[in-house]
């Protein structure tokens, strides 16, 4: 089995279709040739494919996310969303449903500012059948404050206040780094604060209340 470089994109149409055809072998086939391209290039679409391949064949998230940011390296915009979705489904399954919700949501926005409606009905399609949809099932409305964080947010702040870097958080939770960054800074903004530091403060404040105290209040 072989392509040129310049249609290498192929492998990843083909582990799909060979791994819900339960053509194992097919889908280990195509996924060592992409990694073979990928090593001899060294270009990032080559090796976000050759990521995707490899998540999709080994049902790992963790490479699906990182395809994901490989992708966006390389200003490919559709494969970024595409490989989100795709780590949704395994997460969903892996019994993440938050954060499952939380890629199905940034990946929507992707693909809706490329036009993509083709790929927003199979992707929505996809995560329905495993429990998913974006905006609802009792998520926080927007707003300020505690309240306002989703359960994935509020993950990521706990996190943050063991003092955990972004990177660790990223691999606890099996999202990408950049993930894990738009989460701290939505968390910042939404509580009104300006650090990591204020973050673990509050948070260890929050916790700090119990029945029938009343905790010190956050100045605006």
């Amino acid at each position: 089995m072989g392509w040129p470089h310049s249609s290498s994109f192929l492998a990843v149409d083909v582990v799909r279709l060979a791994l819900a055809c339960g053509e194992t072998a097919t889908a280990r086939q195509a996924t060592d040739r992409i990694e073979a391209i990928a090593r001899t290039s060294g270009a990032p679409h080559h090796r976000a494919d050759a990521l995707r391949c490899r998540g999709l064949l080994a049902g790992r998230p963790e490479l699906l996310l990182e395809a994901a940011q490989r992708y966006e390296e390389a200003i490919r915009p559709l494969g970024m969303a595409q490989s989100s979705c795709e780590a949704a489904e395994l997460l969903a399954r892996a019994g993440r449903p938050d954060q499952a919700r939380d890629l199905l949501r940034q990946a929507m926005d992707r693909y809706r500012q490329l036009g993509a409606a083709w790929d927003i009905r199979r992707d929505e399609a996809r995560l329905r059948a495993v429990g998913i949809r974006r905006g609802h099932h009792g998520e926080p409305q927007a707003g300020v404050g505690w309240d306002s964080l989703t359960a994935t947010q509020l993950t990521v702040a706990s996190y943050v206040a063991e003092g955990l870097s972004n990177p660790e958080i990223a691999a606890r939770m099996f999202v990408s780094r950049r993930t894990t960054q738009t989460h701290v800074s939505h968390i910042l903004a939404r509580l009104g604060l300006s650090s990591r530091a204020e973050l673990a403060a509050a948070y260890a404040r929050r916790q700090g209340r119990g029945p029938g105290r009343s905790g010190t209040r956050r100045s605006p």
